[in-house]
């Protein structure tokens, strides 16, 4: 915030912040001046994804504030910040959806995200990676919870890449698109989960818990398209199997398969 002063900002980044009176990443009052900006980025949820200026009333009181909201102009967050918490990860990715923004999501190197609630991806061209190249070797590993990533609707162009999916307890990875929808997981690894299954094509997902195979209904169409490259999917215990496909699309290239167990094979 500004108060009778100047500001000058240009690729700068307002991603996870919480403002609680004033409605923007960026507020400047009326005696503030902003002498230069250029492609910064906000992901916040804020009624003003950008810079607010007022121009009366008295903004401690949302009812009263007056003043102008120059938007963001970039789309693309400024390299180099990354994610380390699950909760603000999820909540950029749902912020970028409402705002029809196609985005690269960075996990931080050596980091563990806790999972609470499932992360649901619902924009197409939506890219999470682990570090700026998206290597395993950077070690980003999102653990625990029933699901850890649902993917819905018709997104397309979905990329996921240097991540280790760790002990997820009924599908790690719920590919729920229609049959326009599709996913690419580079460098991946799926360890350690139990439940249904590690990865399950089904399109518009499968309600609850159900392990009988011969209990899950047939889905209502074609399912979406995943490609996993140069992944691996190991020890993990399930009831149906590792990758279970409901009349999708799965291609595998480089990709390893090691002590899985499970009803209907990998």
């Amino acid at each position: 915030s500004v108060f009778e002063g100047e500001l000058a900002m240009q690729d700068t980044n307002f991603v996870g912040n919480d403002f609680q009176v004033f409605p923007a990443p960026v507020f400047l009052d009326t005696a503030a001046s902003l002498s230069e900006t250029g492609e910064n980025c906000g992901d916040n949820g804020s009624e003003c994804e950008g810079v607010f200026l007022q121009t009366g009333g008295d903004c401690s009181d949302p009812d009263t504030c007056e003043g102008n909201c120059s938007k963001f102009t970039s789309t693309t967050c400024v390299s180099g910040f990354c994610y380390n918490e699950w909760n603000e990860l999820v909540k950029a990715v749902e912020n970028a959806a409402e705002l029809n923004e196609e985005k690269e999501f960075i996990i931080c190197e050596n980091s563990v995200l806790a999972v609470e609630d499932q992360m649901v991806i619902s924009q197409s061209n939506t890219r999470i990676s682990c570090g700026e190249n998206g290597s395993r070797l950077n070690n980003c590993t999102i653990f625990g919870g029933t699901s850890q990533i649902e993917i819905i609707e018709s997104t397309t162009d979905i990329s996921l890449a240097g991540i280790t999916f760790l002990a997820s307890t009924i599908v790690a990875l719920k590919a729920s698109g229609n049959i326009e929808s599709s996913l690419i997981l580079l460098d991946c690894e799926f360890n350690g989960h139990t439940g249904r299954s590690t990865i399950e094509i089904y399109n518009g997902g499968i309600e609850g818990d159900e392990e009988q195979l011969e209990k899950i209904p047939d889905p209502p169409g074609a399912g979406m398209t995943i490609i996993a490259v140069n992944c691996t999917f190991v020890d993990n215990e399930v009831y149906v199997s590792p990758v279970s496909n409901f009349k999708g699309i799965a291609a595998f290239d480089l990709t390893l398969f090691i002590r899985n167990r499970g009803e209907a094979g990998a």
